[in-house]
């Protein structure tokens, strides 16, 4: 939370207690903390609330905090929209407020308000994870693989399945497109407290020319799982693939369209897992990086980083905006909204969004600042052609602000290069 105030300035924290205490939440801070009830302003006419704005801030010095009690105020009364906008656009006034899962829920109807906001999930520390066993179908993906390097941290069992790299990994095998592997699987298995299903078919040109295949994995296991394990909390792992891309920023509540296959079968997925699992969670997410082993699939992220590794040129779409989200961030939200014990569609992307010319250039810059030599290669763009169609900017409304694409990426090549103060590569157990 305190990256996220240094970052954009302010905080929106999701049921939390922190207005009553904000020492507890930061307390290596030395900023001071001012409070200031936006319900004695909500009533106010516009002039006569810019006026004991000032006032009510009036000498305010640069390291001191507004603490705004009553933020649900914010989406009753547009005047106050308006106020906490220019006090965003300015960033010289930091600040942090809470609102509870409703209020969340409230300030999401009015995406172009909620988008200058950046909203963070409290970490209850309820005890839930810890007394809860945890399944991760899909263990041997990307994410898979931080969930089973991160959550032993946090969950009392944590097992994963995996289908061709399964023994690599020591993983349980699972087919989950076929009934009878689930079935005999579950039947010889302690049903999990949570389960959540990380496997499918994630590239978007390879489920448009494998229809029935990308349709088995991305949708009709779902049906499989509850079939035979239906008293679990069920977590669907979605994308921003859902959207068209052409009305950000999507809400939970935007009205899904997605242009190609992968997208449906996707937003399929969803509606089964919601539909048919007692408070399901989905979790729709931006373009993942990060790192857990040598074994990881490749990104675009890693790709960039080896083309700097061997100082080849890069030539990287130019078109389509990415908001890159940090596998550890996402790991980190889940855990939060199962603290929470909630339930519905949740989103988490970047906060800010870039073409791959732009990642690579950020990209390039991290590299020489932690690697030992200097990428001197050329990054140009082009418009990639070919394939199937795919959203040009699907920005998602925030229920976590991850870390910048800058931080994450450096920590990315810390723990790829083996520095000092990186991540545990892997610890697949």
């Amino acid at each position: 939370m305190q990256n996220i105030l240094n970052e954009f300035n302010h905080v929106v924290l999701i049921d939390s207690q922190i207005l009553s205490a904000p020492e507890t939440f930061f307390p290596d801070t030395s900023k001071k903390w001012k409070e200031i009830n936006l319900s004695h302003l909500s009533c106010l006419p516009p002039d006569e609330l810019r006026d004991k704005w000032a006032s009510e801030t009036a000498g305010s010095a640069s390291d001191e905090i507004l603490i705004l009690k009553n933020f649900d105020e914010a989406y009753h009364s547009e005047p106050v929209k308006e106020l906490i906008t220019a006090v965003i656009k300015e960033g010289q006034q930091p600040f942090i407020s809470s609102v509870d899962w409703q209020g969340f829920r409230a300030l999401e109807k009015d995406p172009v308000f909620a988008s200058h906001l950046r909203f963070a999930i409290a970490d209850a520390r309820s005890g839930y994870c810890s007394e809860k066993s945890i399944l991760v179908i899909g263990a041997t993906s990307l994410l898979g693989g931080s969930f089973m390097r991160i959550f032993p941290e946090r969950f009392k069992t944590v097992r994963g399945t995996g289908y061709s790299k399964a023994d690599q990994f020591g993983y349980d095998r699972l087919d989950v497109t076929q009934e009878s592997s689930v079935k005999t699987y579950f039947e010889n298995h302690a049903h999990p407290d949570v389960m959540i299903y990380v496997s499918g078919e994630a590239n978007a040109d390879k489920a448009e020319n494998e229809q029935e295949a990308a349709y088995a994995l991305n949708a009709e296991a779902v049906s499989i799982l509850h079939k035979h394990c239906p008293d679990t909390k069920f977590v669907y792992i979605s994308t921003e693939y859902v959207f068209d891309g052409k009305s950000a920023p999507h809400t939970s509540e935007s009205s899904p369209n997605p242009i190609n296959y992968y997208g449906r079968t996707k937003l399929e997925g969803e509606w089964l897992a919601l539909k048919l699992f007692d408070r399901s969670i989905c979790l729709r997410l931006g373009a993942l990086y990060g790192y857990n082993g040598a074994s990881d699939k490749k990104t675009t992220v890693t790709k960039m980083l080896r083309a700097f590794e061997a100082d080849q040129d890069l030539k990287v779409d130019e078109q389509q905006i990415k908001h890159p989200i940090y596998l550890d961030d996402v790991a980190a939200t889940l855990i939060k909204l199962l603290e929470q014990d909630v339930s519905g569609i949740f989103q988490a992307n970047g906060a800010i969004g870039y073409n791959k010319v732009q990642m690579a250039q950020i990209a390039a810059e991290c590299w020489n600042e932690t690697a030992k030599t200097q990428y001197r290669g050329k990054i140009e763009g082009f418009i990639e052609t070919g394939g199937c169609p795919k959203p040009v900017n699907t920005f998602m409304l925030n229920v976590d602000t991850p870390c910048s694409f800058r931080e994450g990426l450096s920590d990315t090549l810390r723990a790829m290069t083996g520095s000092e103060n990186c991540r545990t590569e892997q610890a697949h157990a």
